[in-house]
């Protein structure tokens, strides 16, 4: 996974699909959790793995019958926003944690938890870890993204939308608008302008390019919040100096290509079947026990969400 994740998580998300989910998992994955939250033991250890700031220890947290306590650990090879709380479940978050060496003697866990993190790392390495980690008779729950996921899918299209030329030559319209329009500092400076021909005609160009990236994809133009950004800019940033508006469309689209290599490596890291039965050979091959492999699909009209593998050692 490359650095950008880490200024994702420094921005406060909770999960990797943020576009998704304001807050934390909910929906079909919430209900896959709930199921095995309630079977947890009395005293159980957990570590999650490649956890982000923590969506499934806190998911497990909230969820947890009141009666039962427990101790979780969520690691991440980001600079995740590093926590340690403590109550009825004990959480502590951490970063700059490889899954692949994990620095927890053998046999520490009762649980090992991933999801849409386990498939970033090299595969076999991290399973053998999080083996070597894990209880005997311990259990291992990963939710792993699949190649031909409606999450895949969108993810897909919006990589394309924001590697689009188009896109581009927004930003580039948008710039030299800003330098044709210079320097604001009064409402008769705005009414001046108004009146420039040259700016008249970079402003409709540049409309008119953002109107043609509209009707290219209209879906990933109103996800990516483009419009917003505009409008924002012209309006509460009208009276900037040059230097700060170029600043402001820099980060905008700069943000915009640092998620699509995000989206690159999520695309990348999704598994097909064979896989998924590569994975579960190396668990038979190492004497341990797969106990489930299945999908996990959304309620009405059962498109597919994700692989979700059960291991138990």
């Amino acid at each position: 996974m490359t650095k950008n994740w880490d200024d994702y998580w420094q921005e406060g998300h909770l999960t990797s699909l943020s576009a998704d989910y304001k807050g934390n998992y909910g929906g079909e994955f919430l209900q896959l959790w709930q199921h095995y939250i309630g079977q947890l033991k009395q005293s159980f250890t957990m570590l999650d793995l490649a956890t982000g700031n923590g969506a499934i220890p806190f998911l497990v947290r909230e969820y947890l019958p009141t009666d039962v306590t427990g101790k979780i650990v969520g690691v991440d090879k980001a600079l995740v926003r590093e926590c340690h709380e403590c109550g009825q479940v004990e959480v502590r978050i951490q970063g700059n944690t490889e899954i692949t060496a994990l620095p927890f003697s053998d046999s520490s866990f009762d649980y090992i938890t991933s999801q849409f993190g386990f498939e970033y790392a090299a595969v076999q390495p991290a399973l053998i870890e999080s083996f070597r980690v894990l209880k005997t008779g311990g259990r291992m729950f990963l939710v792993i993204h699949h190649q031909d996921s409606v999450i895949v899918k969108r993810n897909l299209s919006t990589k394309k939308f924001i590697e689009s030329p188009l896109l581009n030559a927004v930003e580039d319209a948008l710039i030299q608008l800003i330098q044709s329009i210079g320097i604001l500092r009064t409402p008769e400076d705005v009414h001046k302008i108004r009146k420039d021909l040259k700016c008249e005609n970079l402003r409709k160009r540049f409309f008119s390019i953002l109107k043609q990236l509209w009707e290219q994809d209209e879906q990933n133009y109103l996800e990516t919040g483009i419009s917003p950004a505009v409008d924002f800019l012209f309006k509460q940033g009208l009276f900037w100096t040059v230097d700060k508006k170029e600043a402001f469309v820099s980060k905008l689209f700069s943000g915009l290509r640092l998620h699509a290599e995000r989206l690159g490596e999520l695309i990348e890291a999704a598994m097909d079947l064979k896989q998924v039965n590569d994975l579960t050979l190396c668990v038979q091959n190492a004497n341990h026990k797969v106990v489930q492999v299945k999908t996990v699909e959304t309620t009405q009209e059962s498109k597919l969400l994700a692989w979700f593998v059960i291991f138990e050692k």
